[in-house]
């Protein structure tokens, strides 16, 4: 009985260690956008150039 336990938590086990490994490699290649980037006014094409609060 014991070594039936084991032997189902070792495979759960092994089985969660790769889905995990996907995932954390996954993420790696795509980062969230961040930083500047150019935009442009919607009716007339030209970018925005200054900034006011």
């Amino acid at each position: 009985m014991k070594k039936k336990f084991l032997n189902r938590f070792s495979n759960l086990l092994f089985y969660f260690s790769i889905l995990a490994f996907i995932i954390a490699f996954n993420f790696r290649d795509n980062p969230p956008p961040g930083g500047w980037y150019e935009q442009f006014m919607p009716l007339n094409g030209r970018s925005i150039s200054d900034i006011f609060s």
